[in-house]
């Protein structure tokens, strides 16, 4: 996602520059540096030589300790378009994970625009597809009937017997606008609670939740 996220946001008008562990894919027009530990070149050494450089955007390839998460959010805040992972369980959560780092969080609703949560999930093998009911458990979730005939891959050579083709990503997405930011602060700061965040979110239509996508998904019939 970060890779597609650089070549969709790619110019030759851009200075763009990215710090990564490793380099998996080589994008032209694109400064990437590669961590080195052993000579002491980690996420947190590299990026504020990076800002003095003052790019237009920088990518830093996972926000994994306070100071390294302390630099990125201050190269978005002064002006640059920063683009980072971290390990999360929901958008949500990606916001507490930064507040447990030591963040404060009014760093965080003037730093961060939008967070997209990612998971992939597997598609189903077209040589074995076949109709099943999709049950209440599963429904409740996606809120469908239960009756619902989902397609599901039971399992053949083509596949492996694991009923699987490949993987597609599914997302949730939360935008955060000026209008949003005041509950953003006060969810983290632990005034409201995820439930009540997540209203507020949903009422200013820039929050799509993960069964969105995973429901869309399941009625093409992919997965």
């Amino acid at each position: 996602l970060l890779y597609t996220l650089l070549r969709y946001v790619h110019s030759n008008n851009l200075n763009i520059v990215s710090i990564e562990d490793p380099v998996e894919r080589v994008i032209a027009g694109v400064t990437q540096i590669e961590v080195n530990r052993e000579q002491g070149w980690d996420f947190d050494t590299i990026l504020p030589k990076v800002m003095r450089q003052d790019p237009d955007i920088i990518a830093v390839g996972e926000v994994r300790d306070l100071k390294t998460c302390e630099t990125t959010l201050m190269a978005g805040i002064t002006g640059h378009l920063v683009l980072s992972t971290l390990h999360a369980s929901s958008a949500f959560e990606a916001l507490m994970r930064l507040r447990h780092l030591g963040v404060a969080p009014e760093v965080l609703t003037s730093a961060i625009k939008l967070v997209i949560w990612q998971r992939l999930v597997p598609l189903n093998c077209q040589h074995c597809v076949e109709f099943v009911v999709l049950g209440k458990d599963l429904a409740t979730v996606l809120r469908m009937p239960a009756e619902y005939q989902a397609k599901a891959s039971r399992g053949c050579e083509y596949c492996g017997q694991t009923g699987i083709a490949s993987r597609v990503g599914c997302y949730e997405v939360m935008g955060i606008p000026m209008s949003a930011r005041s509950g953003i602060a006060d969810f983290v700061g632990g005034r409201i609670s995820l439930s009540e965040l997540g209203y507020q979110m949903q009422k200013t239509g820039v929050y799509r939740h993960w069964y969105q996508s995973i429901k869309q998904l399941l009625l093409s019939g992919m997965v």
